[in-house]
């Protein structure tokens, strides 16, 4: 078995990490719902991925709350529900990644169809973002063992044991939006490489004196630097399933059992994973990052003042 000391740092790191994602997530939604000048549609998706981040995060803090106790093996409240929950968490932060790449596809190359760049349309993506984290979920009940307590992690979840029940999960909750985010890419970059060379090839075969369409070039490069962006930050998810996926080869494959530290750093790697989105999509914020800091510097300057008063 693994010593206490281990479980105290990883978990105290993933309430450390959690607790940071949870406090810039409200601080996003916060910053957007009060101020009009952020009401727009990425920022309508953005607040809906830290949504999924807030309650992941807390789903966390509380898994690492009870992973502390010396009992943790005989005291694992609502531990299906738990489980269940964290993977929905898991699931919609990466169709919350895939809606947003399907709304740059709207814009970017659908543009002509007015009733995709639409508040209605992009709030029933959201509707349909947590649908699909709820139903992919829900298949583990019906499996005898499907979502329990994984003593090796102390935590409740789907174990990578059960590794074609696992492998079913990381496709469902993964995979297929990874898959879905690549290929709009791809239709984004085909788009915008089409519309550059049709203009430029208009550009040259009319008079000098024929006024020039900047506006188009202008508007696909862009896009295209918010697409950078969104590939960043759906990178930074990355790093979080490849241990698990290694789990799972190793279970389907191997006879004897992987090395126990594993199954926590697997856990806590989702963890950071969710750290890191969530610091990228808001340092790459940069107006809702600036007008933040300006915030949180003007109040501590009243405060400040109204004491030496």
């Amino acid at each position: 078995m693994l010593s206490n000391l281990f479980f105290i740092i990883n978990f105290t790191l993933a309430i450390c990490l959690s607790t940071i994602s949870l406090i810039v997530s409200f601080i996003t939604i916060f910053i957007v719902y009060k101020n009009r000048q952020f009401h727009t549609l990425n920022n309508l998706l953005l607040c809906n991925t830290c949504v999924a981040v807030i309650f992941y995060s807390i789903i966390i803090i509380i898994a690492s709350i009870i992973g502390f106790r010396e009992d943790w093996a005989f005291n694992a409240p609502l531990c299906s529900l738990r489980a269940y929950c964290f993977n929905i968490a898991i699931a919609t932060i990466c169709y919350s990644k895939s809606i947003h790449a399907i709304s740059r596809l709207f814009f970017a190359a659908l543009y002509k169809h007015r009733y995709l760049l639409t508040w209605r349309v992009h709030w029933i993506l959201i509707i349909f973002n947590w649908v699909i984290g709820i139903i992919v979920c829900i298949p583990p009940f019906f499996i005898d063992g499907g979502y329990a307590f994984e003593e090796e992690s102390r935590s409740c979840v789907v174990t990578s044991k059960m590794y074609r029940l696992s492998l079913y999960m990381t496709i469902v909750s993964c995979i297929i939006p990874f898959t879905i985010i690549a290929n709009v890419y791809i239709l984004i970059l085909f788009h915008a490489h089409r519309s550059t060379r049709r203009v430029r090839a208009l550009q040259s075969n009319v008079s000098p004196n024929f006024p020039k369409t900047p506006n188009v070039i202008h508007q696909t490069k862009r896009e295209m630097k918010i697409m950078k962006q969104m590939i960043i930050q759906t990178c930074t998810l990355l790093p979080g399933g490849p241990i698990f996926v290694l789990l799972i080869i190793w279970h389907a494959t191997q006879n004897q059992p992987p090395p126990e530290p594993l199954y926590l750093l697997a856990f806590n790697l989702m963890t950071i994973a969710v750290f890191m989105v969530t610091t990228a999509q808001f340092i790459m914020s940069k107006k809702i990052m600036q007008f933040s800091i300006q915030y949180i510097f003007r109040h501590d300057l009243i405060h400040r003042q109204q004491q030496q008063v």
